[in-house]
């Protein structure tokens, strides 16, 4: 009998969406047109329902609408792409139910805090479950349209960035374990790019040149305290111009000045 109810609901609830895509096409109807003068047709597609309809089915980002109690009452065509679920096994469910559940805490009170403030926005990042069992990183922004009578819901947009968020922790643990194998190094390491900026200190330079790598990085290496005298630094400029130009150096001898004054062959 649960289930039956809830088919039910579910079905009678889906009849919003409807009224809200009719609703929007109504008012789409209303913008603001050029001014094409008399005598030229206007397009038609521009009052049709089934236009509106169409564009949100080919969106690459999913809607959902969630009622006042987080219940699923429309999605859009892009769910299934984005998640694998079709509506008949989502519908009527809760929204909830496919967070992660060290996200389902957060996403509680930035829905709480959506409903107390009609008309807000709010955009997140949270891990939606896909029918095949894994995660996918979504970023979603989510509307209060519950005093919207075409509506009556929190909207909801959202796009899968697993690829892009792997992509970024690939990166940071690439630029970790790099720096943890060259702070482990006895000598002094100085990092630069292609503009000659620092981009990198190690523990040994540090040590070194008495120098914090807060106070190095994001300079220009050509123009750091650490060559004492005009020779060395003219030593370096050319080091860099070699380097930029050949993908390498011949080994260049010069000294260096610590912060507290101390030179160091």
């Amino acid at each position: 009998m649960v289930k039956d109810s809830r088919k039910k609901k579910s079905q009678k609830a889906v009849k919003k969406p409807a009224g809200a895509r009719k609703a929007q096409a109504r008012r789409a109807s209303k913008v603001d047109k050029p001014d094409i003068g008399a005598g030229v047709a206007v397009d038609k597609k521009w009052e049709s329902p089934e236009y509106f309809q169409a564009l949100i089915e080919s969106a690459m980002e999913a809607i959902v609408v969630l009622d006042e109690n987080g219940t699923l009452i429309y999605e859009s065509p892009s769910f299934a792409h984005i998640l694998g679920l079709t509506q008949e096994e989502r519908l009527g469910e809760s929204g909830f139910d496919f967070v992660h559940p060290d996200d389902v805490l957060a996403m509680a009170e930035i829905f709480n805090g959506l409903m107390k403030k009609p008309g807000s926005i709010v955009h997140t990042e949270v891990r939606g479950r896909h029918k095949d069992g894994s995660w996918r990183n979504l970023e979603a922004v989510g509307r209060n349209l519950i005093n919207e009578p075409a509506v009556n819901g929190i909207v909801v947009n959202f796009r899968d960035i697993t690829e892009r968020k792997q992509a970024e922790a690939a990166v940071l643990e690439e630029g970790l374990f790099r720096a943890t194998v060259l702070d482990g190094l006895r000598d002094g390491i100085l990092v630069v790019d292609k503009d000659a900026a620092v981009t990198y200190v190690n523990n040994a330079f540090e040590r070194m040149m008495g120098y914090k790598a807060e106070e190095l990085v994001g300079k220009s290496a050509l123009g750091l305290p650490t060559y004492g005298d005009p020779e060395n630094l003219e030593k370096g400029a050319k080091l860099f111009e070699q380097v930029m130009k050949n993908g390498y150096a011949e080994p260049v001898e010069m000294d260096a000045v610590t912060k507290d004054g101390k030179v160091i062959p």
